[in-house]
């Protein structure tokens, strides 16, 4: 795949050195920040009224942070994977629309390298999109809440040591799947002629399979997407929440945890193998 290397460099100083992608990291990291600053809303409308009637507050003593951050990292989560995907969706169509992918393969650069260099990209925007999440919604619940033990009428629930291992193993079973995603768009834009086309047929996809995947029953799991925070989440993240609420019943089973590390990873490679085949074998 001769040029892969030099494909991906191309690709990944475009991306740096864009106002758009600057403008949307911006709008990413406000997500959690929004959430977490609406959650602390709730609790003290929450912490008046009961104080107005008199009545006690039920729910954690300690430990409260747990849940505005790791639910904001949540919901920001679900937006970074769809911006992955139309961000896959855009790189090979809408580069040839413009003459890009034209002016790529005469410069020493082969087709399955045009994308193998944009599947490269996957991973490092996975890991750049968990990474502005995680930070401003840590950053902005450590401005209200307290991060310790999960502790209720005394008695400690879940450690935080605990509480922290589980979270790191939901983002490490979560960074496969929006590779994932960002494989399907890839995959979708090598056969679509426009971006626009591109952009609008995955995310109709990704977001036909997020509404119907509840009624595929346990079959949902065998598949990428599952494993991915979305608007309907049943990823990690989503059970991560309820462990934080102190729910005795939440989390992910040993068996979904190993089908989320293994499965999603396998799968984006056989996407971005499907777009490279499509990309060598269709008009520039």
């Amino acid at each position: 795949m001769k040029g892969t290397w030099r494909v991906f460099r191309a690709e990944l100083y475009r991306l740096l050195r864009s106002r758009a992608t600057h403008l949307t990291a911006l709008g990413l990291g406000l997500v959690p920040v929004l959430h977490v600053v609406a959650a602390r809303s709730f609790e003290s409308a929450q912490r008046l009224e009961a104080a107005r009637s008199g009545r006690e507050l039920l729910g954690l003593e300690e430990g409260r942070g747990w849940v505005p951050m790791i639910d904001a990292w949540r919901v920001g989560l679900a937006l970074g994977a769809l911006l992955l995907l139309i961000h896959g969706a855009r790189a090979i169509a809408g580069d040839r629309e413009r003459g890009v992918l034209r002016l790529a393969s005469t410069r020493t650069a082969s087709r399955w390298a045009l994308a193998a260099g944009r599947v490269l990209l996957g991973p490092f925007l996975a890991v750049a999109v968990t990474a502005i999440c995680g930070f401003t919604a840590w950053a902005t619940a450590s401005l209200w809440f307290e991060f310790g033990d999960l502790v209720e009428d005394g008695d400690v629930i879940l450690e935080a040591a605990e509480l922290r291992h589980e979270l790191w193993v939901a983002l490490g079973s979560a960074l496969p799947a929006l590779w994932g995603v960002h494989a399907l768009g890839l995959l979708i834009s090598a056969l679509s002629r426009g971006g626009t086309l591109a952009v609008a047929t995955s995310v109709a996809l990704f977001l036909a399979f997020d509404l119907f995947k509840a009624s595929l029953g346990l079959a949902r799991y065998w598949c990428f997407a599952t494993f991915s925070p979305s608007l309907l989440d049943e990823s990690a993240m989503a059970e991560m929440v309820g462990m934080a609420h102190g729910y005795s019943d939440a989390g992910y089973t040993q068996a979904l945890v190993r089908m989320g590390f293994l499965l999603p990873g396998p799968q984006a490679a056989l996407l971005a193998i499907a777009a490279a085949v499509v990309l060598s074998r269709r008009r520039l």
